[in-house]
Formats: C-alpha cells, sequence, structure tokens
C-alpha cells in the first residue's frame, strides 16, 4: 500500500505497466554529468548483503571456492576465493532483477552460464498495481560468469509487456543432449525449450495457447539427467497444472487427484516449486502455494501450502502436506503468497527435503510428521526474532540454496539477508545448523534511507534497508564491517549533536514508524522517542530532528503533526509530545516534512496527501510553518501547479535561505519537481528533462549552497539512478551522477553536508555511495597593488571562519597560460600574501583557485598593469643567435608611434617590422624571420616619438 501510494498514476490509479523498463530506456537519453568533481567512492556495507534469489556453486572448481549470486535488484556477483571477496560482472547498465542462474555443467562446457531475470511479485524497487520490476530477458556467459551478454531473442519492448520473458522464473539445461546445447525456460505464462544456447526458442507449454488474457503467471521448470523435464503451470491460464516430457517437446499432464483445485485454473493453484532428487530422478518434489488447501493449521484454518511427491517409475503420487512444520505464527511454513518458495532435495540423502519460505527447514520423510521438519534458518524457532549478531544466524525469507559439488553437507542459501553458508546442513534438532555469511563485499543491500550528523567531525553514516534493519559505519573504507544499531524494516534515520549534553544521538526507525533514540550514539542505551499515541503511520514513516535545535522532534501521524521540545531528557514521555490534530485536511495523511537550518526565519515545511485511489484525487498540501519550534499556525503555501493526488516525498530547503525550497512528488505520470524563492508563495515546475510519460519516480531531493562561488547544486534521486543540476528553471537539464558506478539503479535517498560538501546516495540495489562537493572557501579583503620600484606586485587576502584551505595564486602574462605562483597553505593564519618580483612590463591577471582533485575554482580574479621604468622598455633578442625565428618586446610607458626596422650590415633596409600606434604598457613582440634573408648579423633599429634603440642579432645556418 505504502509503495502504491508513492508510484501510481493518480489519473489512472494505477502504476504504469512496465514502467521500469520504459524509464530505464528513457534514462539513456538523458545526460551524464560534465561536472567534475570529486570521483563517487562506494561505502558499504560490506558484510550486509541484500535479497538475493540465486546462488551457485561453480561445478569446475572442485574446492567450491568459485561462486555466482545475484541480487535481485543487485545484479550479478562473483567470488573466486569462497566469498571473501565479490566482483559485480554485471554493468551497470544491464537490468540487475536476476531471479535465476545455471551452469552447463557438460563435458568442455562448464564456462557457460544462464542469467534469468525480471521479478513478478515481491520486489521493493518496485510495487504493487503494475510496478513489477520488470526484467530483459535472459543473459548468457561464455567466460565463467566474468562478462554477459543478453540473448537477442529474448529481447523485449522496453514501452509495453509483449514477450514473456519479462519475468524469468528458472532457467535449467539439458546435460544429456551433448550434440545440441539444449535449454529451457519459465517465464511468465510459458515452458521454452533451445536447442541453439538460447539464441533461438520454442514455446513448448503454455498456460494459455488461445487467450493471452487468461496467462499462468508463475511457471517453474528442471531437467533430469537423462532429459526429463518437468514442469509448472499456475495462475489463471486456460491450463494449469504440472506435465511432464520425455523430449521437452510431447508433454503430458500429470497432475495428480487430490492436487488443490484438481490442476483448474482458478485461480486457487498459484506458483509452484520443483526438484528432481539427484539419488533417484524418478522422484520428484513438488511444493505450491494454494490458499485454501494443505492441512489445518494450528488455529483451524487451511494451512495455504502443499507438499507432493511424484514416483515416475510407478507413475504414483504421495501427499507428504502434513510434513510442512504448523507451529507458532513466527515459524511456521509460510511463503508470503508464494513469494519466497524452494524446494531441494539432498543430494546424499534421498529422503531429506529443504523447503524454503520464510524460515528455511530440513524435513525427513523416512519416519512420522510430527517429528519431521527441523529449523535450520530465518527467524529464531524459540523467540520468533532474527538476531544477525550471533555467528551462527542465516536470514528470514529464503529464494535459493546449491550443494556443494563436492561434499554435499556444504550447502549455500540466498535470502534477504545475501549469502550464507553452511558446512553441516544435516541436523537432527532445531538452530543445529551453523551458517557463515559470505556477504564480504557483495553490495546489494536496498536502503531506504541514509543519514550523517550535520557536525562533519563525525564521520557516521547510517543508513535503514529493506528487511536488515539499521546500520552504521564510521570508516570510509568500503571493505570495513558495518555495525547493527538495530533491527526489522530500516527506515528513516538522523544523527544529531546533543545540546544539553556532551555527545551524539542516533535516531533509528522500523517499519511502521516506530523510532528509538541511542543516547550515547552506540546502541548501549535505547529510548522510545515517538508519540505511542499516534495512528496512521506509514510503512516507512518520516521523522524530522530540528537541525538548528536537536532538542526538537517533529513526527507526523496521518493528519496529525506532534513536536516534543525534550527530546534529549524524555523522549517517550506522552505528555512531551504536544499534537496538532488538523495540521492537514481531513483524510490527508502527512508524508515528508524537513526544517530549516537557518534560525531566522525558522521555518518547518511539511507535504500532505490524501492519496486514497479516489476517483477525483485532491491537490496534495504544502504548509509552512514558521517559528517551527514554538509556533503552531502552519501557513498553506500550495502551489496552484502541484499535481492532483500525487505523493510528497520529500522536501529540500536551502541551508543557507529558509524560502528556498524545493519539493518532489514521487509518482510516475506527474510533474514531479517544484521550487520556490520566496517561501512557498510561488512555485516552478522545475522537473525540465525528468519529465514525460516514461520518466522516472522521484524518491529525494537535497540542496548543496557552494557560497564561495554564489552556486548551489540541487540533487535529485531517482528510480533510475541521482542526478544533479546547479540551475533551476522550467528547463533545468539534470545530469546523471556516477553512470559507472551507481549506473540506473533505483536511489532512494540522497543527502548533502553543507559543512564539507559530503553527498550520500542511498541506493536500493548497490548500498551507500558517497562523493565530497569541494565547499568553495569564503575570500574576505582581497587585494591587489604594485610596487614599480622593483617591479613587483603584492596580493593578500584573508579567509573568515575555522576552515584551512589549500590554494592557488596562478598568474597570466599577455596571452600565455596561466603559470602557479605556487601553493599556499597556512593553517595557523587567516591572512594569506603572495608577492611576485620583477614582472615584465605591460598587464598581468592574478587568480586565486581552489583545488581538490579534479575540481578547480577561481575565488578571486585581478589585472594590474607594470609599467615600464623609463619611456620605454626594449628586450633583448631571443634566442641569439638563431636559425629560424627571433624577436624583442617593446613596451612603451606613453602612447606614440613606433617604428621598427631590420637592417643589414651594409645599412640596408631589409624589412619593416612595426609602422603603427603602439599604446601605453601594451607590450609587443617585433618578430624577425630568417625565412628570407641570407645569413649573417642584422640589426633592429626601434624608433618612437620619445626614444630610439638599437638591438643586434645573427642568423645561424
Amino acid at each position: 500500500r505504502y509503495r502504491w501510494m508513492r508510484l501510481r498514476n493518480p489519473q489512472s490509479n494505477r502504476i504504469p505497466p512496465n514502467i521500469r523498463a520504459r524509464e530505464v530506456d528513457f534514462a539513456k537519453q538523458l545526460p551524464k554529468t560534465q561536472r567534475k568533481v570529486s570521483t563517487w567512492s562506494r561505502r558499504g556495507p560490506s558484510n550486509v548483503g541484500g535479497r538475493t534469489r540465486a546462488v551457485a556453486y561453480d561445478a569446475s572448481d572442485p574446492s567450491g571456492e568459485t561462486i555466482l549470486a545475484a541480487g535481485v535488484s543487485g545484479g550479478m556477483w562473483r567470488t573466486t576465493d569462497g566469498g571473501e571477496s565479490w566482483a559485480r560482472t554485471f554493468e551497470p547498465g544491464q537490468r540487475p532483477s536476476v531471479t535465476t542462474v545455471v551452469q552447463d555443467t557438460s563435458e568442455g562446457k562448464t564456462d557457460v552460464w544462464y542469467a534469468g531475470t525480471g521479478e513478478l511479485i515481491g520486489n521493493s524497487a518496485s510495487g504493487i498495481g503494475g510496478a513489477l520490476y520488470k526484467g530483459n530477458g535472459i543473459f548468457k556467459s561464455t567466460d565463467g560468469g566474468r562478462s554477459w551478454r543478453k540473448l537477442p531473442s529474448t529481447d523485449s519492448n522496453p514501452v509495453q509487456f509483449e514477450s514473456p520473458f519479462d519475468f524469468v522464473y528458472r532457467v535449467r539445461i539439458d546435460p544429456s543432449n551433448t550434440a545440441q546445447d539444449e535449454v529451457y525456460a519459465a517465464t511468465y505464462n510459458n515452458i521454452f525449450r533451445s536447442v541453439d544456447g538460447g539464441e533461438s526458442w520454442t514455446s513448448v507449454l503454455t498456460g494459455s495457447p488461445t487467450n493471452p488474457r487468461q496467462a499462468s503467471a508463475y511457471t517453474d521448470v528442471t531437467v533430469t539427467s537423462t532429459g526429463v523435464v518437468y514442469a509448472t503451470l499456475g495462475g489463471r491460464g486456460e491450463q494449469c497444472g504440472i506435465f511432464r516430457s520425455p523430449d521437452g517437446r510431447n508433454w503430458t499432464e500429470i497432475t495428480p487427484s487430490g492436487w488443490p483445485g484438481g490442476g483448474a485454473c482458478s485461480g486457487d493453484f498459484f506458483r509452484t516449486v520443483l526438484d528432481v532428487n539427484p539419488s533417484n530422478e524418478s522422484e520428484v518434489w513438488f511444493i505450491a502455494y494454494a490458499p485454501g488447501y494443505g492441512p489445518t493449521a494450528s488455529d483451524g484454518s487451511p494451512f495455504n501450502h502443499v507438499m507432493w511427491r511424484y514416483d515416475a517409475a510407478s507413475n504414483t503420487w504421495e501427499n507428504f502436506s502434513e510434513y510442512l512444520p504448523q507451529r507458532g505464527t513466527s515459524t511456521h511454513f509460510e511463503s508470503q503468497t508464494g513469494y519466497d518458495l524452494h524446494v531441494e532435495v539432498h543430494p546424499g540423502a534421498p529422503n531429506t527435503v529443504y523447503a524454503g519460505g520464510v524460515n528455511l527447514w530440513q524435513i525427513t520423510v523416512d519416519g512420522s510428521p510430527e517429528n519431521a521438519a527441523t529449523w535450520i534458518g530465518g527467524y529464531d524457532p524459540q523467540g520468533g526474532l532474527y538476531s544477525p549478531s550471533s555467528g551462527d544466524s542465516q536470514h528470514p525469507d529464503q529464494h535459493a540454496i546449491d550443494f556443494h559439488p563436492r561434499n554435499s553437507s556444504v550447502m549455500l542459501t540466498g535470502s534477504d539477508g545475501g549469502v550464507h553458508q553452511t558446512s553441516n546442513n544435516r541436523v537432527s534438532q532445531d538452530e543445529g545448523v551453523t551458517y557463515t555469511s559470505l556477504n564480504n563485499g557483495y553490495f546489494t543491500t536496498q536502503f531506504y534511507h541514509v543519514c550523517m550528523n550535520a557536525d562533519s567531525d563525525d564521520p557516521t553514516i547510517m543508513g535503514g534497508m529493506q528487511d536488515n534493519g539499521t546500520w552504521y559505519t564510521q570508516s570510509t573504507d568500503p571493505q570495513e564491517p558495518w555495525v547493527r544499531q538495530q533491527g526489522a524494516d530500516g527506515g528513516e534515520c538522523e544523527i544529531s549533536e546533543a545540546q544539553a549534553q556532551r555527545g551524539t544521538f542516533r535516531y533509528a526507525s522500523a517499519q511502521g514508524g516506530i523510532v528509538v533514540q541511542y543516547p550515547d550514539g552506540t546502541g548501549t542505551r535505547q529510548r522510545a522517542a515517538y508519540p505511542e499515541q499516534a495512528t496512521g503511520q506509514l510503512f516507512i514513516h518520516p521523522f524530522e530532528v530540528d537541525p538548528a535545535d536537536p532538542a526538537v522532534m517533529y513526527y507526523p501521524a496521518g493528519d496529525t503533526l506532534y513536536r516534543n521540545r525534550r527530546m534529549e531528557t524524555e523522549p517517550a514521555d506522552p505528555s512531551r509530545w504536544n499534537g496538532l490534530p488538523e495540521a492537514a485536511p481531513d483524510g490527508y495523511r502527512i508524508t515528508a516534512l524537513t526544517a530549516s537550518r537557518t534560525r531566522d526565519p525558522h521555518v518547518l515545511y511539511y507535504g500532505a496527501t490524501d492519496a486514497d485511489g479516489d476517483a477525483q484525487p485532491e491537490v496534495p498540501r504544502l504548509y509552512r510553518l514558521d517559528d517551527a519550534t514554538t509556533g503552531f499556525a502552519p501557513v498553506d503555501v500550495t502551489g496552484p501547479n502541484f499535481p492532483a493526488g500525487a505523493f510528497p516525498s520529500d522536501i529540500a530547503v536551502d541551508p543557507a535561505n529558509s524560502d528556498r525550497v524545493l519539493v518532489a512528488f514521487s509518482n510516475y505520470g506527474v510533474p514531479s519537481l517544484f521550487y520556490s524563492s520566496d517561501g512557498g508563495q510561488t512555485w516552478t515546475n522545475v522537473e525540465g528533462n525528468l519529465g514525460g510519460p516514461d520518466g522516472p519516480s522521484v524518491r529525494a531531493v537535497s540542496i548543496l549552497p557552494q557560497p564561495g562561488i554564489d552556486q548551489t547544486l540541487f540533487y535529485a534521486a531517482t528510480s533510475v539512478g541521482l542526478y544533479s543540476t546547479d540551475t533551476l528553471s522550467e528547463n533545468s537539464t539534470w545530469q546523471r551522477e556516477s553512470p559507472s558506478g551507481m549506473g540506473n539503479v533505483v536511489v532512494n535517498d540522497v543527502e548533502t553536508r553543507p559543512t564539507d560538501g559530503q553527498v550520500l546516495a542511498g541506493t536500493h540495489a548497490n548500498g551507500v555511495y558517497s562523493s565530497d562537493v569541494p565547499v568553495p572557501v569564503r575570500v574576505a579583503e582581497y587585494e591587489t597593488s604594485v610596487q614599480e620600484s622593483n617591479r613587483s606586485v603584492m596580493v593578500s587576502w584573508k579567509i573568515p571562519g575555522a576552515v584551512s584551505p589549500v590554494l592557488e595564486l596562478q598568474h597570466l602574462y599577455r596571452n600565455e597560460p596561466f603559470d602557479d605562483r605556487g601553493s599556499l597553505q597556512q593553517p595557523d593564519l587567516r591572512t594569506y600574501r603572495y608577492e611576485a618580483d620583477s614582472l615584465p612590463p605591460g598587464p598581468h591577471t592574478f587568480r586565486l583557485v581552489q583545488s581538490e582533485g579534479e575540481t578547480t575554482r577561481t575565488l578571486r580574479t585581478s589585472d594590474v598593469v607594470i609599467p615600464t621604468e623609463g619611456a620605454y622598455d626594449l628586450t633583448k633578442p631571443a634566442p641569439n643567435p638563431f636559425q629560424r625565428r627571433t624577436s624583442v618586446r617593446l613596451t612603451v610607458r606613453e602612447r606614440q608611434h613606433v617604428r621598427a626596422l631590420l637592417y643589414n650590415t651594409l645599412g640596408q633596409r631589409v624589412a619593416v617590422l612595426y609602422d603603427e600606434s603602439l599604446p601605453a604598457n601594451r607590450p609587443v613582440d617585433l618578430r624577425v624571420s630568417g625565412d628570407d634573408i641570407a645569413s649573417g648579423s642584422y640589426f633592429i633599429h626601434v624608433e618612437g616619438e620619445t626614444f630610439s634603440d638599437t638591438r643586434q642579432v645573427m642568423l645561424v645556418e
């Protein structure tokens, strides 16, 4: 519901179909940033993996050290050292929604891999109601997974859904067909077969042969070592059930009597997964999510899941549904409507089945069902909690497992917590299996929010992640492990310096707006920090610690705005939370809020929406609350051009001026960015080139002023990367940041810090990135003076404040390039001086620059003129003697007519070098060419109205 509110097009009340593919294609046309700032750096977390649907050992490596894994929004990754380190093998522009990976284990073909993309349900990077995280077909590697190319035969039109390869559930290979590269793909509504390694495909089984509107949304496929193929079709297709083929072309339905819905396509038969018993390939196991079916749960309701085994040798079925665990609410078998569901048979134990849902279970079927299931991963079976602090913990929400190619007791798991490995997957009691995390540089975490302290002396950055809690780091090394602050789904977070006491306060939140304060910043103490009487919170809920007064916190709930002015002493005291009950119209919900850093005026802006799906959506409201820490009289500053029904996703206030405010609306199909420079009295649509029917969803915005050069940078975090601009207007040109790093993944949050220019980007795919935009220095009392006696220039300036920048004074004479006059750094003195001696006559330019990395900013510029000492200045010839060219430079104190002639030793005039009026203090080069004269001595005679002089030159061969 939260994602739908944020993303839907309010006019159609739907999330645009296939918008992921359309916006990625749209983003390809957007410009990449040309701004030379410090490069973007990955910040981690290296030790917290993101949602992973595919894991596999490389069978060609007997040690099991080479592993491939894929985050569903983080792309393909590969390790060759058993998970000690990882390398991303998908390019930034390749769509990262990988759902399945398989290796061709045939002799001589082990370098061949296939990866299918596209997740129909469950992806937090998109949403519900149409915002499916559509893939882009199947990718193939022929170099052991080091690089990948998309198979053109599986490509699709990015504008509309027209290819079953938009959603690939499984890719499997027939190892028995050594003459051909036979591959199977279970896709939306189809089972496809290829005999040329994926270059072409034939649909061999479909859920809707005649009516594409009655599709089988859920499919699966597997192949035995002898080439027998099994497949499942589920959903509302024309045909559903379980099918078998001896050759991949001729199919027989084998759905058993008593199967949910009897194999009918009524919608009761949803996702079914399957696996062949490696010890006895006549046996095939099936687990299905089937609402209303299965054994009766402990509360008397249907269990909604079934587990069956088929024996091809006898063509018989056996129902093992009662072997699925039926325990407490957090540890019974649950797959979240089939979102996390898989089944695998142990290679060395034919009666041991691994069933994955929210938790991972080892099920032994050679005894009674009462004690058949052993808990081996996910939520703790006793307390129902997940605790990654223990060394043997795994993570809830299971998606894949793979067994070691040489030792079947060793097993990989892929879950919402990344990749884990166990060396003892056979146990007889709960919690007996121990795991090692392989998330060492496997950067696949999905962030909702990131934060940092406004005080740049605090190196902490923190962020809330999908299903992985809130973690932090104080290191710039991306390989340094992050530290867990708290669990659950991590949401909004804040870090601030205490005002009434020494120390740092951290605020972390979980889904539903549960905010916890950590007074000492370490997590050893914690206090609830939200109004317990509040109702109507969002899934990922906003709150704001006042940057100008960190003892104050603002917390919205529904149409009420709460404020607590005693956060440093009594954060949870209900009496300290004063509510403004009608801060927004009835039926609206406050979705975003931001306070200014300035105290005069001190302003809180907040936005609200009615996003309830009405046929006639209302305009979202924006309010300005002056004297935010004490006032409670908000003023409606809603723009007349705000899009009806839109969701205010974020608000950014210029740290230097609280009247400058940027508002983002995250819905598709609406104008997404509006800017006001007068506190909300007038608004300008500034989405510029980010707009259009295929434009991205804008999730967050931030403003970074650079007062030293009178420039401001604006950032927009979107569903297809991070963008920036330094000019806001109706025609704003937004440029993509870090195209080769972040690429086009979903960026959920962006934060900037004006004190040192740090920018944080929280991706919902590959962790956190940061960049340092050099903060221009404020320069005061910049002066330039000329000393004619020694033809010198004194340049001086002051740097107010407590900064110690590295500055450089550069010098330009005539049209020559700037030369460096030296780097100046005096950390203890705020007054800088530089003296340039014995400069030649004429105009000179000095400029003061600040350089950091590739970025150079001009802070101040001055022009001076060095006069001649007498009536004129004539330099010596250079070079002399010469072979092709020589010259002398003439400067006169007063403007006058000048003639310069070249004579030979006989007194004959050879050339006229100059014959015109020469301005005062404007040097001119009198050039002699040796192209048309013979070798020997010559004389340059220069004569003006107030002087005459001669220089001898020698031309040599």
